[in-house]
């Protein structure tokens, strides 16, 4: 995270990278601190082109037509684990939200405008809630609790 703010290091890790399959990439790092960390990267439809550091899509599109390409990724978890497809993953995160929020008080104005801006209000502050032992707790700029939790996970 430093480094990306302008500072560099004097002593890193090491990382590499290889290809899984047609469609994936594993990106590793065994850090500093001896603690290896990992990022896999899943392109849907896959690539006409995979290397370590670059996917290459090559489309031909008629005037107004559309495609979707996803990429899904995921830090730090066995590469044996695929995600879901996007769609599905999108309908089951609707259903959880819905889920979530179903008991959550809902404010309806005259101005619609303001409408847009509660619920964009409510998405936000749902997207920084983590379950807990205890509930749902909102975990940003708490960094503390949050690395307790993740080593006693």
């Amino acid at each position: 995270m430093f480094e990306v703010r302008g500072e560099r290091r004097l002593r890193r890790g090491i990382g590499s990278s290889k290809l899984l399959g047609p469609a994936d990439v594993a990106l590793e790092y065994n850090g500093l601190d001896g603690k290896p960390r990992s990022t896999a990267l899943q392109f849907d439809p896959r690539p006409t082109r995979l290397a370590v550091n670059a996917a290459t899509f090559h489309l031909d599109l008629a005037p107004q037509q559309a495609s979707s390409r996803f990429v899904s990724v995921a830090c730090n978890k066995p590469a044996a684990l695929k995600p879901a497809p996007f769609f599905r993953g999108l309908l089951a995160h609707r259903r959880e939200m819905r889920q979530s929020t179903s008991g959550a008080t809902s404010i309806e104005t005259s101005n619609n405008i303001f409408n847009e801006v509660l619920c964009q209000s409510m998405a936000d502050l749902n997207m920084l809630m983590t379950e807990t032992p205890q509930g749902r707790y909102p975990y940003a700029g708490i960094p503390g609790i949050r690395r307790r939790s993740a080593a006693t996970a």
